[in-house]
């Protein structure tokens, strides 16, 4: 007998299996020795990471049901709701001034379009990241969208804010949703 197993007779332990997952593999059943209890001498404590703040959403759309029901989301996911508003201009003000972290802005508005407003906010100095809320109609590829009368949309958007909230925590730029 050789290898993990041996080694653990050799000392009298038990040898129990450690399922380990590597991403873009398949798990691998492996054994190791039992996991020790006290931390390892002369190591530094590791602390828990401290709670980030909420993130401030501008959010801009014409439809009360579902500025509303966005709104819930955003506060359930933890984060702020820096305005709610159906005026474009009202909305890019507070993007501007740094008054929000992230915009989620609908095709929908009156006089400046969501997906305008986004690319304006895209290309700031210190660019504010959006979603834009779209029924088909979206042209602009390269713009973070989503359509809220898709089934799933209420966990697709709590999945893109968490991931836009990472990106911002890190610096980081996001990605494209669908």
């Amino acid at each position: 007998m050789s290898g993990p197993r041996a080694w653990q007779a050799a000392l009298g332990r038990k040898a129990r299996p450690v399922l380990s997952v590597h991403p873009g593999r398949p798990p691998v059943r492996s054994h190791a020795e039992p996991r020790r209890r006290s931390p390892t001498p002369g190591c530094a404590k590791v602390n828990p990471p401290a709670p980030a703040r909420p993130l401030r959403v501008a959010l801009g759309s014409p439809h009360p049901d579902l500025s509303g029901r966005l709104a819930d989301l955003i506060r359930q996911a933890g984060h702020e709701i820096a305005i709610e508003t159906a005026n474009p201009f009202e909305l890019m003000e507070v993007c501007f001034e740094k008054g929000a972290d992230i915009a989620v802005v609908d095709q929908d508005l009156l006089r400046v379009r969501g997906s305008e407003i986004a690319a304006i906010l895209r290309d700031l100095r210190q660019p504010v990241p959006s979603v834009v809320l779209h029924r088909g109609e979206l042209a602009d590829a390269d713009l973070l969208a989503l359509d809220p009368t898709r089934p799933g949309f209420d966990s697709a958007f709590t999945n893109v804010l968490s991931e836009l909230a990472r990106d911002h925590r890190s610096g980081g730029p996001s990605r494209r949703a669908g």
